[in-house]
């Protein structure tokens, strides 16, 4: 590679770059402190993963499930079937494999924590070399390491999410600027709902969703989990807490679905005020993803013992 192939290189990759050193710098301590948890320790040495492998595996597995999801968006343009029925599955596939982690966190979560919240009432020795919040947040990524294949597929087909909701979103964009035409953009308000002020597809913000679509699941998982933590703890039934933590869950998720989907799509940001959107998408994402602390704090305050 010449010398201005490296410099082409870099300057290609500076953003990408900066963004990997900010989220690193931002989730770093807290991802070091989650993997350096005791009872994650014990989980990983009685059942390991070949992590060294998947570094390399589910990145280039996630790049082409992606081109293969770009390349059947293009050949379904041009009305062949196959592309179409390929696209498709690429759609389902990838969206059921993001979502079926965090679907089955909070039950996992709540059968675990249920048998072990009764364990720690009865031997309260069990939790006072770890101290609480380090017990209960064990818990929780005790369970996510059960759920450890899944979260892998999950974020192979993760890139392939972004594309997919990308090409779901400009088919559904351009049909309503199609549609505006034809009527006539109907009245102003019904076309500022979904299209630019001069009827345009607004194509950041359809970007902004499909990236950050594919980030909510997995700034959510932490969340189910301490959410299934906290229903164990309350609901000492290994049998009955996943129930109880499969609607409370759903509620909870579509709650944060719905909130970052008014955002992504809220008509009064645009033009300059599409950074702003962004600031609070990526504030959104933030906010569910530390949102398990505190409710990992108030499991662990559930289980200390009571004094005198």
């Amino acid at each position: 590679m010449t010398e201005r192939s490296r410099g082409v290189m870099t300057v290609a990759t500076g953003p990408v770059r900066l963004v990997r050193a900010a989220l690193y710098g931002i989730a770093g301590p807290t991802a070091r402190r989650w993997w350096n948890n005791p009872l994650l320790r014990h989980a990983r040495r009685s059942k390991p993963l070949p992590i060294g492998l998947l570094r390399v595996i589910v990145p280039w597995l996630g790049m082409l499930l992606a081109l293969g999801a770009g390349v059947a968006w293009l050949l379904s343009e041009q009305f062949i079937e196959a592309a179409r029925v390929a696209g498709a599955a690429l759609v389902g596939l990838s969206l059921g494999m993001a979502l079926l982690p965090v679907a089955a966190a909070a039950p996992v979560a709540a059968g675990l924590a249920a048998r072990q919240a009764d364990i720690a009432w009865h031997d309260p020795d069990l939790v006072a070399d770890t101290g609480t919040d380090v017990f209960v947040w064990g818990l929780a990524l005790t369970a996510l390491w059960r759920l450890r294949w899944l979260v892998v597929i999950g974020l192979v087909f993760s890139p392939a999410l972004a594309v997919s909701l990308l090409r779901l979103d400009v088919v559904s964009f351009t049909a309503w600027h199609d549609s505006a035409i034809a009527l006539s953009g109907a009245t102003t308000a019904s076309r500022a709902a979904w299209l630019l002020p001069d009827g345009g597809i607004p194509f950041f913000r359809l970007v902004l969703r499909a990236l950050t679509g594919a980030m909510l699941p997995w700034a959510g998982l932490p969340l189910m989990a301490a959410l299934g933590v906290a229903i164990g703890v309350r609901v000492p039934d290994p049998a009955l807490a996943p129930l109880v933590a499969i609607p409370a869950s759903f509620v909870l998720g579509a709650a944060v679905v719905l909130g970052w989907h008014y955002l992504t799509l809220m008509p009064y940001l645009h033009g300059p005020g599409e950074v702003i959107r962004a600031a609070l998408v990526g504030l959104l994402l933030f906010v569910v993803w530390r949102a398990a602390d505190g409710v990992n704090h108030l499991s662990a305050r559930r289980l200390e013992p009571e004094e005198g």
